[in-house]
């Protein structure tokens, strides 16, 4: 699918209007951003930094207002203090929650931005990126090993079968990580702010499974077996 590149300029522009740190222009992004893939003939115009890959020299040309890009699904990722801006494409929208949640995402204290784009329209992580700030998420190293641990989990078709299974094996891990000294509010946190990933990019399917964990964590079940911690939260 095509999708007209000023638009998606726009949609950026129009989410980041209020944003103290990273608010954008149209003028901005088609001076710096960096394609990759299908649209990487547009980086033809930039001077960029290898191996970074960070523009060290920006497009001096006005933006053709007919100019479209390929794909249906697009992560806008920045870094403020490189400067970064980068419009990578995804193959679905799983792709986008493993590039959110992955070692570069939006708990790497170094990303400034990350905005899911899902058929031409903006995603908003605002709410997982206060969430992980206000509770400083990003500062352990192994907060995202249970992430990568637990991304492993999620089953990607939920039967009765796969939710008990995976729901288990999914219980066992926070207790991994349990025994590595996470608190409870802590391990709470983190799955919570996965839930709000996959449903900020509209994957509602794993919202019961994260809810099912998310009980086993703070002890919100009648089944005191199930708790992980031996308190409430």
């Amino acid at each position: 699918m095509n999708h007209n590149l000023i638009s998606i300029f726009e949609r950026i522009a129009e989410a980041t209007a209020d944003e103290e740190d990273c608010s954008f222009s149209v003028k901005e992004l088609w001076k710096w951003v960096v394609f990759d893939s299908e649209n990487i003939e547009l980086n033809d115009s930039l001077t960029i930094h290898e191996p970074s890959g960070i523009a060290i020299k920006g497009r001096e040309s006005a933006l053709d207002k007919t100019i479209c890009i390929q794909g249906e699904y697009f992560l806008f990722d920045f870094i403020g203090h490189a400067p970064s801006y980068r419009l990578i494409t995804a193959e679905s929208p799983q792709d986008i929650v493993n590039l959110v949640l992955s070692d570069s995402g939006i708990f790497n204290s170094f990303t400034t931005l990350q905005m899911p784009i899902i058929k031409g329209e903006i995603c908003s992580l605002k709410e997982v990126i206060e969430l992980i700030h206000q509770n400083e998420l990003e500062e352990e190293i192994y907060f995202q090993e249970l992430i990568n641990d637990f991304q492993q989990i999620i089953p990607t078709e939920i039967t009765n079968n796969t939710f008990y299974s995976a729901s288990q094996e999914a219980g066992n891990c926070i207790v991994k990580y349990k025994n590595k000294g996470i608190s409870q509010q802590k391990a709470y946190d983190i799955v919570f702010a996965i839930k709000l990933v996959y449903r900020a990019i509209g994957i509602d399917q794993v919202d019961d499974f994260i809810d099912e964990v998310l009980d086993y964590i703070c002890g919100y079940i009648g089944n005191k077996e199930l708790w992980i911690w031996d308190k409430k939260l």
